[in-house]
């Protein structure tokens, strides 16, 4: 493959380009046909947003019960659920669609700051990946694939005005140039509203922009780029004239960034967050699952563990090796992601270096300016890389909820900074040995051609090893297919002797409450409680009134909840009988 890609002609590019975002949108579309991965309570929620937007024209700007990640995923649901019906499927195609229009923009990326070659093997990775990376691609928890397209696009568009400025004076040219600093300010309000992890690619995308486009912006263009910033953030202004201001976008902003104190401060350390469990959490378990790897499980609360797979972020790790083996796989994966970092990072500068350096006068031929703005770029998306690995690890979030590998989706947009010195030791052999060619009779030459096929083929071999690992991991998602479907018929068996039961309202805990409810289509509703039978953390606050005001809600809960025994205190003391019944891992307690 990566031959083959060398041996291109420049027509063929688009067309291989098309190809692989097709493929990769049709593998997508094939796990989500045979219902993997499998849903959740959040995603249920999702759903019902979706329902609610459609049926009942609702418009709601945040996930139900929390202060942030827009609602996108919501609108396009709801679209897809006017063509195709209510369904999950249809609910993750808008998920696809994003994730389509992220790999476009990566090929662009990727060609103008690389090489259409780059761009080609970019797309080819960031089309496969591990289960747990595809799993945050096509689940519809808000705001991830969204981070992905905005992220990109971001990108593209400051990396294209910045090395295409001296270049177009027409008017057109220029008009097409306005557009950009709009769409620009677009993409970042959008993005900052699905998603508060924007604001990383915001800010660095943003000081690119005034670092060399600086005499545009204050020519005018600053006042097409406050536009699109405008437009692209209606929904959070419209949020914040009417929130209080605890639950305004910054204070909602800062929380989110001290999440998890409230979970370490069970960790008997005495209020002092450590600063260990975040490293551990965050090399061992998060960023290898972010980038393919197999995590290991860093619980910090008690001590490390493992744990079977099944596409949960609560149960995300292999048991395939021991503890030991896992331990050192996972900080491998780790380290080698931070080890190729710091080769594309010191390359990049040292090519700015050496570019400043040959190019002392004070006028740049305009092919050298477009050098130097293209390492910058490729410097700005390593630079993405460390900003948001420090946000993470300086949150306690990477302690308390070291599984949440999605914090950490946007170092894909990465990738072709990334790779590239790799790549570029493969495709330097022909260089090489041109160069090498003339002098082949002498010793030097001889040399010379070794050193190189040497590097021709470590960079050759580390890519295919990336680009098999990566198609290990999407077909290990296909293996997993029957034990999803399995998990699958067990909540439309819930739903169904529900409705067989003649229950319409019903009492459970949380993750059972949203997933039921969409996948009966609202026709069963539900309300979550906690130990003390109390409505707790429901994020749709009607259906607590409608449970409630029913006086025959019955008691639906998992094997083993810990609100059966005080549910079975309640039952025991009632003057009302129930039928008791359980039912494919669930407690049924249904009033007669």
């Amino acid at each position: 493959m990566l031959f083959c890609i060398k041996q291109m002609k420049n027509g063929s590019y688009g067309t291989l380009a098309i190809l692989i975002i097709a493929l990769a949108t049709f593998i997508r579309i094939m796990l989500i046909a045979f219902g993997w991965p499998h849903s959740n309570a959040d995603e249920g929620t999702m759903g019902i947003m979706a329902m609610n937007i459609l049926l009942k024209g609702e418009h709601p700007i945040f996930f139900y019960g929390q202060g942030y990640m827009g609602t996108l995923e919501a609108y396009l649901g709801s679209i897809f659920f006017s063509f195709i019906g209510t369904s999950l499927f249809a609910l993750r195609l808008g998920l696809i669609l994003f994730f389509a229009l992220f790999l476009a923009n990566m090929y662009l990326l990727t060609a103008l700051l690389f090489s259409k070659k780059l761009a080609l093997i970019t797309l080819i990775i960031l089309s496969l990946g591990s289960s747990i990376m595809l799993d945050t691609e096509l689940v519809a928890l808000g705001g991830y694939p969204e981070l992905l397209f905005f992220g990109s696009l971001s990108m593209l568009l400051v990396s294209w005005l910045s090395i295409s400025q001296d270049q177009y004076t027409p008017p057109r040219k220029k008009l097409l140039r306005l557009l950009a600093f709009t769409g620009w300010g677009i993409a970042c309000g959008l993005g900052f509203w699905s998603d508060f992890l924007m604001l990383s690619f915001i800010l660095l995308s943003g000081l690119f922009l005034v670092i060399f486009c600086w005499k545009e912006l204050l020519k005018g263009a600053v006042l097409f780029l406050i536009l699109g910033l405008f437009c692209g953030s209606i929904p959070l202004i419209i949020y914040n004239l009417k929130a209080p201001s605890n639950l305004a976008t910054i204070t909602v902003l800062k929380n989110l960034h001290n999440n998890g104190n409230f979970q370490l401060a069970q960790m008997h350390y005495h209020g002092i967050i450590p600063f260990g469990p975040q490293l551990s959490g965050t090399f061992l378990t998060t960023l290898p699952a972010a980038i393919g790897g197999p995590p290991f499980c860093f619980d910090a609360y008690t001590h490390f563990r493992l744990s079977g797979y099944l596409g949960s972020e609560s149960s995300m790790c292999s048991i395939t090796y021991g503890n030991v083996s896992q331990v050192i796989i996972a900080l491998t994966w780790s380290l080698g992601f931070i080890l190729l970092w710091s080769i594309s990072t010191y390359s990049t500068i040292k090519n700015m270096w050496d570019l400043r350096r040959r190019n002392q006068r004070k006028s740049w031929a305009i092919s050298e300016k477009q050098a130097l703005v293209r390492n910058s770029a490729s410097l700005m998306l390593l630079c993405s890389v460390a900003l948001t690995l420090y946000l993470y690890i300086s949150s306690p979030i990477s302690a308390a909820f070291p599984t949440n590998s999605r914090y950490l989706i946007g170092l894909l947009i990465s990738t072709p900074a990334l790779i590239w010195p790799l790549w570029e030791l493969y495709s330097s052999h022909s260089l090489s040995s041109k160069s090498t060619s003339a002098e082949n009779s002498s010793t030097h030459g001889e040399k010379l051609s070794h050193s190189s096929t040497l590097k021709t083929n470590l960079g050759r071999y580390l890519l295919a090893l990336v680009v098999i690992l990566f198609l290990v991991g999407t077909i290990k998602a296909f293996f997993e297919i029957p034990t999803v479907q399995a998990y699958n018929r067990q909540q439309d068996a819930l739903v169904y002797k529900l409705s067989q039961l003649k229950i319409s309202h019903f009492y459970t805990e949380y993750w059972t409450c949203d997933s039921t409810a969409f996948l009966a289509k609202e026709k069963i509703i539900c309300t979550s409680i906690d130990n003390a039978l109390h409505p707790h953390y429901n994020r749709y606050l009607p259906y607590v009134s409608i449970v409630k005001s029913d006086p025959d809600a019955a008691y639906v809960f998992p094997v083993g909840a810990s609100q059966l025994v005080p549910i079975g205190k309640k039952i025991a003391h009632s003057s009302k009988h129930f039928l008791h019944l359980v039912y494919d891992g669930y407690v049924i307690y249904k009033p007669l």
